[in-house]
């Protein structure tokens, strides 16, 4: 589905794709939403973006295992910053792996200098958020495929740039133009 992002004019355009979910089946993982709030039940509530009248809400803890924003690098970056500003402005952690996004545009969020691996770092990420990070390759692409399991559902890994479409994920296209 294409939406409008958020953010930004004029606004990118988004190719979101949402295959499969990681989450129960009761629960309301992605949904269009008009004038309702966003349900409470969620734990990483964010708005994507919007389609004339309609805002798409995803809870990230939906996602299979990783979350991806792929197109250009600083249209990712743009985009990954407003899901951070909408989770950091809710209370949920931020961490974000070296300069995936820049410090001067997200302030409050946890800074790490490599994608955690190691069983005391992921101890370390307690609180619901999610770790932004470039593209990863080896152990730190396993560990980023396993940290939503490993995590209960709670820690969600964001990758962004040139990196492979997970099955959730958003294709950015810079201000609504071809960019590539």
């Amino acid at each position: 589905m294409q939406v409008l992002g958020l953010g930004h004019q004029p606004p990118d355009l988004l190719d979101v794709r949402l295959i499969g979910s990681g989450g129960a089946e009761s629960e309301a993982v992605y949904a269009w939403l008009g004038d309702e709030p966003l349900p409470t039940s969620a734990t990483l509530p964010v708005i994507l973006g919007r389609y004339d009248q309609w805002e798409l809400f995803v809870d990230l803890t939906g996602t299979p295992d990783v979350f991806t924003i792929t197109g250009p690098l600083a249209v990712a970056r743009r985009q990954a910053l407003v899901i951070a500003e909408q989770l950091s402005a809710a209370g949920s952690a931020v961490t974000i792996v070296n300069d995936a996004i820049a410090a001067s545009d997200l302030a409050s969020a946890d800074r790490i200098r490599r994608f955690p691996v190691l069983d005391e770092e992921f101890e370390a990420l307690s609180k619901p958020g999610i770790v932004i990070s470039g593209g990863l390759r080896g152990a730190a692409l396993a560990a980023a495929r396993k940290l939503v399991e490993r995590s209960d559902r709670r820690v969600v890994p964001v990758l962004i740039g040139q990196v492979l479409r997970a099955s959730w994920s958003i294709r950015v296209t810079q201000g609504g133009s071809e960019a590539s």
